[in-house]
């Protein structure tokens, strides 16, 4: 899959589960557990935005094994 829909997808699931975390319907611990989804999509953003500047970097295809 190219890294930059990758990156694309990570950040629109990002978007949801923020949404989702500001809203009042889930409980407290719903809501930890949503804050740590949130930490694990911004880290894997942050992955992925590495990889992609790597990647050019050094000429390689913008793709990655999943």
């Amino acid at each position: 899959k190219p890294m930059e829909d990758e990156l694309h997808d990570v950040k629109e699931r990002l978007k949801r589960i923020q949404e989702a975390f500001n809203s009042p319907d889930f409980t407290e611990e719903e809501h930890i557990r949503i804050g740590f989804a949130v930490d694990r999509h911004k880290k894997n953003i942050k992955r992925l935005e590495e990889m992609i500047v790597r990647a050019k970097a050094d000429h390689k295809e913008l793709v990655m094994e999943k």
